[in-house]
């Protein structure tokens, strides 16, 4: 099923939920049921001299809130369309980096992980969440990171050094690692850039 028509089965849904609020009444299959009644109540409004004038009225009103709510909604969809294309881009943008880029916790534990960081470490990155990204880097790697976090945790902005990124499938590859504390969720960013001539 498309985006476009997911988002057309939940924009009817909604409505659907939203006339079950009114009326009080479990929501209604047809969505057109509802406003049909409420037209045949309104036209015998407008057939009355006596409450014409206010029937008249009360259709403007309704009319001019109609047209305002489809504003809304088309301005709702339109943003919504660009945020959806903007966070595609950000996320092709991130896995297309000639670097790894990584999200960590203060275990090392792999969060996230782009894919030229998946590829280096000859895993899929699904696979590679949940490993410690120490799993891929010599004794000497694993002791300046956790040494460089709890730099990060006395206060230092960031941090970064050479160290060697070993994999299964890759020969080490020698790599400059900057690391520093997420500012959105108390964990650590960690890029890693390929040495020249390594």
């Amino acid at each position: 099923m498309s985006n476009q028509m997911k988002k057309m089965i939940h924009l009817r849904d909604l409505r659907q939920r939203a006339q079950s609020r009114l009326s009080g009444q479990p929501p209604s299959p047809d969505i057109g049921e509802g406003t049909s009644a409420a037209l045949k109540v309104l036209h015998q409004l407008a057939s009355s001299p006596e409450t014409a004038e206010h029937a008249l009225a009360l259709l403007h009103e309704i009319q001019v809130h109609q047209v305002e709510i489809d504003m809304q909604a088309d301005e709702l969809r339109s943003t919504l369309a660009g945020s959806e294309a903007a966070l595609d881009r950000q996320i092709e943008y991130h896995d297309a980096m000639p670097v790894a880029c990584c999200n960590i916790d203060a275990s090392t534990r792999l969060l996230e992980v782009n894919q030229t960081g998946a590829r280096w470490l000859g895993l899929d990155r699904g696979a590679l969440l949940g490993q410690t990204i120490n799993a891929f880097l010599t004794p000497e790697g694993k002791n300046a990171l956790v040494a460089h976090l709890a730099s990060l945790e006395e206060g230092r902005a960031s941090i970064s050094w050479e160290t060697t990124l070993l994999s299964d499938v890759h020969a080490p590859r020698a790599v400059q690692a900057a690391l520093s504390a997420d500012p959105l969720n108390g964990r650590y960013i960690l890029v890693l850039m390929e040495l020249v001539g390594s």
